[in-house]
């Protein structure tokens, strides 16, 4: 191959360039913003790139990046190829307006090599899309999903007092309380708070595990006070084997 930029008569020059110089293409021209976003979406959608850069595998978290993201995510914000990526996989924390996290779905069959796949985002009629490379899944644990916690008895998104149960809904937990290591992070102190349970803390409540459900008693963390009023919290649950964990935030309170 030449030195510079430019192929010379008589060089030869490999299919792989080709479909790199091919999918960077329709990137280029897929990439652009649908309609005019609909008053009060905050401006036209954006995406930048993804995380990892280059590619993600089925059942693994790939993170969105760029402006203007959706945010709550929805059922309806997300589809790859022609698959939408379902509620259960959309990641409350930490996506926000510039990040958007979510479980790669099943998307049917996938060469091992993995395929380019238009991966689009939508917020009414406002839209970007981007071309990245999914992988099929190397086998394992799935990554578990948070899609709410609410007290018992209530509903989503209702203050949840320490030492009160909250109801984790989601997915891929696991059936066996040992193999769902669960934290509590207070959000918004300086220093940064440590994850509950502490060091030298007594362990979680746990009261009952399912693949789709947890019920566990939220701990006393001394950071939250009365005067403080409600504050937010970031859980976190790891499962044994899996390769990310799963995070959602909420309010709680001392009562």
């Amino acid at each position: 191959m030449s030195n510079g930029t430019h192929v010379r008569p008589g060089e030869v020059i490999s299919s792989s360039l080709i479909n790199q110089i091919l999918d960077r293409l329709d990137a280029l021209e897929q990439n652009v913003p649908g309609s005019e976003p609909e008053p009060g979406t905050g401006g036209a959608i954006v995406i930048d790139g993804f995380e990892p850069q280059d590619e993600q595998e089925v059942g693994r978290v790939l993170a969105i990046l760029g402006s203007n993201l959706p945010f709550p995510p929805n059922g309806n914000t997300v589809t790859i190829g022609d698959v939408p990526v379902p509620e259960a996989n959309l990641r409350m924390a930490p996506s926000n307006r510039e990040r958007l996290e979510l479980v790669v779905p099943e998307l049917g069959s996938l060469p091992a090599e993995g395929r380019n796949l238009f991966v689009r985002v939508m917020d009414g009629s406002n839209s970007a899309q981007l071309l990245y490379r999914i992988r099929p899944s190397s086998g394992g644990t799935p990554t578990p999903s948070i899609t709410a916690v609410r007290p018992e008895g209530g509903s989503a998104g209702d203050l949840i007092a320490m030492g009160a149960v909250a109801v984790i809904e989601g997915t891929n937990f696991s059936d066996v309380a040992a193999n769902d290591t669960i934290t509590f992070t207070p959000l918004g102190f300086m220093p940064a708070a440590e994850p509950y349970p502490r060091t030298g803390d007594p362990p979680l409540d746990v009261q009952s595990t399912s693949n789709a459900e947890i019920r566990v008693v939220v701990p006393d963390m001394s950071e939250i006070t009365v005067t403080l009023g409600s504050r937010r919290v970031r859980i976190e649950i790891t499962v044994a084997g899996a390769p990310d964990p799963a995070t959602f935030e909420f309010f709680t309170f001392r009562p």
